[in-house]
């Protein structure tokens, strides 16, 4: 999976003017700085290709105002300081390798804490549609150093597919509809994606929620890594608030899709039998320019 780069400058979204929340919640020992969130040219995770927009669920335009761009604001600083120094090179081989990061665990928790506070309504949509395909759509939200906004909309009845990610740390909170949210740990070592494609193994599945708006479901490089969402009837609009870290540390290191099998291998431990397939969204890019190619050709 490719990584998202920091956000560069272009445009600041503009405050609304006409809506005022009470003071930010911000990290302790952060002060606000008047600072505009830049609109971020994020690059999509791999995992993230997608199709249509759930209209009902997200509006295409919406302001930041000035108390929401400093709460965002204040978290980035949180982030970069939480990333600052690290090595860009693995700790392990394989995925899932060692313990679970104290460091980034501690912020996750209080940055949902946070989320918890707000009005899941008052994030805005994508300023722009990143890629569209398999019965969702994403794009970016903003963003500044190492924290990323990437909305998530995902038609009725659709799924995103259960997938790894490398090098990130991830909070997805609900913003409209519904999705359930499962979370899965390799049992033992695992396989790498990157070397052992199509090979079964077992996983575990570590967590299992109901994504409604306001709720949260969390994500380190070590720990409850590979994720997938299913939507429910009304479809499901998420906003995925990504940590991006030097490198995979201990973590997965090459991205995969995960197959897995419907019936548990063992229902009460919550085992299944998978195989990672690879980055399909990858190979099904590659495909469409082949056939385009094909098609200049044939003309």
């Amino acid at each position: 999976m490719h990584a998202l780069p920091a956000a560069r400058g272009s445009q600041p979204f503009e405050p609304t003017g006409s809506s005022r929340r009470p003071a930010a919640q911000l990290p302790p020992g952060v002060h606000i700085r008047r600072r505009a969130l830049l609109r971020a040219g994020l690059a999509l995770p791999a995992a993230l290709l997608l199709q249509r927009l759930v209209a009902a669920h997200s509006p295409r335009t919406q302001a930041l105002d000035d108390e929401l761009l400093a709460f965002v604001d204040a978290w980035a600083s949180r982030a970069d300081a939480l990333v600052a120094g690290e090595s860009a090179e693995p700790t392990a081989a394989g995925a899932q390798a060692a313990p679970d990061d104290p460091a980034a665990e501690a912020l996750l928790h209080e940055l949902c804490a946070a989320l918890a506070s707000r009005d899941p309504a008052g994030f805005p949509a994508r300023f722009r549609d990143a890629y569209v395909g398999r019965g969702m759509i994403t794009g970016p939200v903003g963003g500044r150093g190492a924290l990323s906004l990437l909305e998530v909309v995902i038609e009725p009845g659709r799924e995103l597919p259960v997938h790894n990610h490398v090098g990130y740390d991830f909070i997805t909170l609900g913003l409209g509809g519904e999705a359930q949210a499962r979370h899965f740990e390799p049992a033992g070592a695992g396989k790498d994606p990157g070397s052992e494609l199509h090979q079964e193994f077992t996983v575990r599945e570590v967590s299992s929620t109901l994504l409604v708006p306001g709720r949260t479901t969390t994500l380190t490089r070590t720990r409850a890594n590979i994720h997938g969402f299913r939507a429910g009837s009304q479809g499901a609009r998420m906003l995925d608030i990504g940590i991006h870290h030097a490198g995979p540390g201990a973590g997965p290191q090459h991205f995969s899709v995960l197959e897995v099998d419907e019936q548990p291998s063992d229902a009460q431990a919550r085992l299944y039998t998978a195989r990672w397939i690879g980055n399909i969204y990858a190979m099904e890019k590659v495909e469409a320019q082949r056939a385009a190619g094909g098609g200049d050709k044939a003309r």
